[in-house]
């Protein structure tokens, strides 16, 4: 029976800079991708999609360029079966997860796989630097993103991306054939609004380096001030291809520093620290996804607002740039990082709402939906997480509207109801002349008034401050 290595694919569904499917380099290999190893059942409706739509990408490069097979299976345990039961297997590659619940079943596969004789192979394959080796002096992990951030500079990148391999020399066996992604069960029943999503997403790993280079040829100059304009193309949109890993985070960074230096190129490669950031915290604070680091918010007196928050979720606000925003990860599966935080703002500290439930929104609908930066990002807008944002800053949408969107651009592309309302009005058209409001067909007046739901926030920040935070309530 034919001795051959097992590389199991992930949130790495690439031929460059893979290290595990590098490690295999010269042997007959059975790659195989699970739902388990994506952990499937947790994953939001937009990322099953493109999920569904980037394998197949991954499955097709692999068959074109090698004439490599992907088996495809529920579980790591049933796929495994198979494959021992085909051939003689020795070793087992991965590339490692940092998700907390990830990282440890798989410690839990890697002591299985040994007790039965095999030999499992772990690499670092989606981030910079491994959440463990980048300390502040005392040893302990940074809770402040600007050291951090000067710690892995100074210390570099230590491993070199790996080119793509010449060859893969895939097991030629009747059990070990491609697998058939619609299996797997990704794509909506039903209405296939799916469809409209992905008119707006590249799914193959070329497809995404020809992005990357066009960023870097044409916007990354200009990057640190285009990234806050919402109606400009001024951001990569890498975040998708760098959470499934169509493209790793190594490699963009290799190119990034071959270049000319930039303040373009600094303030972009601050933001991939940012992502590292985000998972070092998560791998090092488990239940940041779910609970808020400083401890005072978990008594915190949240609204139970349901009509207010499907209003929200619905992009129904009344206030246009918040509205916009949601719109447009609705339709796309993507929102703008401004946006971002300019719509969690109006969650929580105008509508009172907790971030979990802004979480859980975004997780299910945006497509590049990564737990770490999820959960990093809603706790440093609520500012109750690490290196957070202050409760008391509170973004006010109608001056971030003028300021970032001062012709009303972005909002009209995506709240229709306003496009015949003037760049004067169209920030707070709720204040506009009764003859210029009749201009926005079925647009809702605004369902809080911003200056009085952002007093009662300060409120209530004070009383975090003086050790009251769960006494009274928002009514």
């Amino acid at each position: 029976m034919e001795t051959v290595d097992v590389v199991w694919i992930r949130h790495d569904l690439r031929l460059t800079d893979n290290p595990a499917l590098a490690a295999g380099r010269g042997r007959p290999l059975v790659l195989v991708f699970t739902a388990d190893g994506v952990d499937l059942r947790a994953m939001g409706a937009a990322s099953r999609v493109y999920l569904h739509h980037a394998l197949k990408a991954f499955q097709k490069d692999l068959r074109d360029e090698y004439g490599a097979r992907l088996l495809i299976r529920p579980t790591f345990d049933e796929a495994l079966t198979t494959i021992t039961r085909a051939v003689r297997v020795e070793r087992v590659l991965w590339n490692r997860s940092y998700e907390p619940a990830l990282f440890d079943r798989d410690h839990q596969i890697e002591a299985r796989l040994k007790a039965q004789g095999l030999q499992p192979e772990v690499y670092p394959g989606s981030i910079l630097f491994e959440p463990w080796d980048i300390k502040n002096k005392s040893g302990k992990p940074f809770k402040v993103f600007t050291p951090f951030y000067k710690t892995c500079l100074a210390r570099g990148m230590t491993h070199k991306p790996w080119p793509k391999p010449d060859r893969i020399q895939s097991v030629d066996h009747p059990a070990l054939q491609d697998g058939v992604v619609d299996a797997l069960n990704l794509l909506p029943q039903g209405s296939r609004w799916d469809l409209e999503l992905m008119r707006s997403w590249i799914t193959t790993e070329s497809g995404w380096w020809q992005a990357w280079k066009d960023f870097r040829e044409t916007r990354l100059p200009h990057y640190p001030t285009a990234r806050d304009i919402p109606a400009e193309d001024g951001t990569s949109r890498l975040s998708a291809a760098l959470h499934f890993g169509q493209i790793s985070p190594r490699s963009i960074w290799a190119d990034a520093r071959a270049q000319a230096p930039s303040a373009g190129t600094e303030s972009f490669l601050r933001q991939m620290i940012w992502r590292e950031f985000a998972i070092t915290s998560l791998f090092h604070q488990p239940t940041m996804d779910r609970l808020p680091i400083i401890a005072p918010f978990q008594d915190f007196p949240w609204a139970d607002e349901p009509e207010q928050l499907e209003a929200w979720k619905s992009g129904r606000t009344g206030y246009p740039l918040v509205d916009a925003g949601l719109r447009e990860m609705l339709q796309t599966g993507w929102m703008h990082n401004r946006v971002r935080m300019i719509v969690g703002s109006f969650l929580i500290k105008n509508l009172h709402i907790n971030w979990t439930a802004g979480f859980d929104f975004f997780w299910d609908r945006l497509v590049d939906a990564d737990r770490a930066n999820n959960a990093m990002g809603w706790q440093w807008v609520a500012g109750c997480g690490i290196d957070p944002s202050p409760y008391f800053r509170i973004f006010n949408p109608i001056l971030q509207s003028e300021r970032f969107d001062p012709e009303g651009t972005y909002i009209k592309r995506w709240v229709p109801e306003l496009e015949r309302i003037p760049a004067r009005w169209i920030h707070s058209p709720w204040k506009a002349p009764e003859k210029v409001r009749s201009l926005a067909t079925d647009y809702p007046a605004p369902i809080v008034d911003f200056a009085e739901s952002r007093q009662q926030a300060l409120m209530f920040h004070d009383r975090i401050k003086s050790g009251r935070a769960s006494s009274g309530s928002w009514t």
